[in-house]
């Protein structure tokens, strides 16, 4: 039993450092050298999510229900059509609890504005809306280790 509690919390730990950091030297590399490009918003709306219910008793609801800003451009660049759904220079989607924040996050991108969007030469197809660096990357890189030192405790300490 021991072992698979090490392993579990060891491949979480794992994938969720190597995630973190990945992300965290990407979005910086791609926000040291973007350029301002204009882009078309194609797409923009507010989806909602819910996760299921864990608690088999029918007293509680632990299910929650979050709310992603999804947005879709499209911009040439050298002559080469291209489309992005990415908000910042990372992966890591944010998420709100109430629509009306995930609403406020798309207010400068309705469908069918032209606005300023960045874009790195080396990742054309990985143009970004908000030339800020967002903190998915250390969350996931703090998560990662905090689950790596669980499953070096657990190596230690449990038998």
């Amino acid at each position: 039993m021991r072992w698979v509690f090490v392993l579990m919390f060891a491949g979480l730990g794992a994938m969720m450092l190597y995630v973190g950091v990945a992300q965290y030297v990407l979005q910086h590399r791609i926000a040291e050298y973007a350029r301002p490009i204009e882009v078309e918003i194609i797409h923009s709306e507010v989806t909602r999510s819910l996760s299921s219910d864990t608690d088999p008793s029918l007293s509680r609801n632990t299910s929650t229900t979050t709310y992603t800003p999804e947005v879709r451009f499209r911009y040439v660049v050298e002559g080469r059509a291209y489309e992005s759904a990415m908000m910042r220079p990372n992966i890591i989607e944010t998420t709100y609890g109430s629509h009306e924040d995930a609403a406020a996050a798309l207010a400068d991108y309705p469908l069918g504005a032209r606005v300023q969007a960045w874009v790195d030469d080396a990742h054309l197809e990985n143009a970004f809306l908000i030339l800020e660096k967002g903190i998915g990357p250390i969350v996931f890189t703090i998560v990662g280790l905090l689950a790596l030192g669980v499953a070096y405790l657990a190596f230690r300490f449990i038998r």
